[in-house]
């Protein structure tokens, strides 16, 4: 569109030229392959995409046929999930950078764990992983580091319960009581607090 959004508008089309398509709407550059799924794509919706959205809206579909568009900047690479792309292939963000990634875009996310014991939660964060990433959940204890290879939906996920593993432990360690003011009056106190 003229605000630079996508619309889908396919019926029976053939895999290749619709991922071709994506790529060139969107400025990313496809590497070649001739492994392209099996079938066509027919969808029509008259919601405006953002590329973003766009790329999660063919993911899933890719994902239905055993296929995933991983993107790596401005490079997109259509991968079958029968093999794991390679480490290097894969774009590493932060928990910050999570909000800007798609639900069904793969990449490797690095946890700070420094206020967390990391023992016990990189075997909880191995649970939730999809079974074919649960190899690529590390724990590094001297850098008290945790990554995690997945897609976006799944690591927004690991992200939240970290944060709320860390709420918890902070109201663990919580005390609180009840004290008579015997040598200071409270407006004064709040103001030293």
């Amino acid at each position: 569109t003229s605000d630079g959004k996508l619309r889908f508008n396919f019926e029976g089309a053939q895999w290749k030229p619709v991922i071709n398509w994506f790529a060139d709407e969107c400025g990313f550059s496809l590497q070649p392959t001739d492994d392209y799924p099996e079938g066509s794509f027919t969808y029509h919706d008259d919601e405006e995409y953002t590329v973003l959205e766009a790329l999660d809206q063919l993911n899933h579909a890719l994902s239905l046929r055993g296929y995933t568009l991983v993107r790596n900047r401005k490079m997109l690479v259509l991968r079958s999930n029968r093999e794991s792309p390679p480490d290097e292939l894969i774009e590493d963000v932060t928990p910050e950078q999570l909000k800007d990634r798609g639900k069904y875009e793969i990449m490797r996310c690095v946890f700070d764990l420094s206020d967390l014991e990391g023992s016990e939660i990189d075997r909880e964060v191995e649970r939730i992983v999809s079974s074919r990433n649960r190899d690529s959940v590390v724990y590094v204890p001297s850098a008290k580091k945790l990554f995690v290879r997945d897609v976006g939906e799944r690591l927004r996920i690991v992200n939240q319960m970290l944060g709320e593993a860390r709420r918890l432990r902070i109201a663990a360690n919580t005390e609180v009581g009840t004290y008579e003011m015997k040598h200071v009056v409270f407006p004064e106190l709040m103001g030293v607090v």
